[in-house]
């Protein structure tokens, strides 16, 4: 019986020993941030129209489009970098302050399209909007500027994040009087963006509209473990 109980012991020994070691660890999460300046802007841009029916509301619509086509393709836009981002047709009711009965009625109808436009050549983006404006466009929602190709500079976010996460773990391991061991693992812990770049909202444009793209940032994040090194 003696002889059993240790044999037991010698096999526990190790197993506490191994998980002291699995507790001597350091987490840390690190985190970077390049930024650049943008090379491609996103307009979104439509039309608006009334008529009594909605025939002639679309009708009246799509006129006006096919001169926004025309002047954005002669802006030096590629077809394949417009597309509709939204189309529908409702009606527009009586108000019911006025309304008979306070029951109002349909008083016309209403068409909005909706246009995404890629320009390529952000400098020219003023000269663009100034295009859309005379050609007769009368919704302009809003510009975003962005990387059309962010992986290199993601990369380069990722590899800075790992970076900032050691610096972190050696700056804890010296504050604790301990010594920072290798690195047990790394995940990538960079969460979704709500955008690329900065949005610029356009309630109204003038001519000639003087726009500042600025820079595009992108961030990203690494969890690492490290282990604790034994002495």
């Amino acid at each position: 019986m003696r002889i059993l109980t240790t044999l037991c012991l010698l096999l526990l020994l190790p197993a506490s020993a191994m998980a002291g070691q699995a507790n001597r660890r350091i987490s840390v999460t690190g985190q970077a941030q390049v930024s650049a300046k943008p090379d491609i802007a996103m307009i979104s841009v439509g039309v608006q129209s009334m008529a009594k029916t909605a025939a002639d509301a679309i009708a009246a619509n799509s006129a006006i489009m096919e001169g926004v086509f025309s002047a954005i393709t002669a802006a030096g836009i590629d077809r394949k970098d417009m597309q509709t981002s939204q189309f529908n047709v409702g009606p527009v009711w009586q108000d019911r302050r006025s309304a008979p009965k306070n029951q109002p009625k349909i008083t016309g109808f209403q068409v909005n399209n909706l246009l995404r436009i890629k320009v390529r050549n952000v400098a020219r983006v003023g000269a663009v909007i100034d295009a859309l404006a005379t050609a007769g466009a009368n919704r302009f929602n809003s510009i975003s500027f962005q990387i059309e190709n962010p992986a290199p500079l993601l990369d380069q976010a990722r590899m800075d994040a790992v970076k900032d996460a050691r610096r972190k773990a050696e700056l804890m391991a010296a504050a604790a009087s301990v010594k920072l061991g290798p690195v047990l693992s790394i995940s990538d812990a960079q969460r979704p963006q709500g955008g690329r770049g900065e949005m610029i909202q356009m309630a109204a444009m003038s001519k000639a509209a003087s726009i500042a793209e600025g820079e595009v940032s992108l961030s990203a994040q690494a969890y690492v473990i490290f282990a604790i090194a034994v002495d």
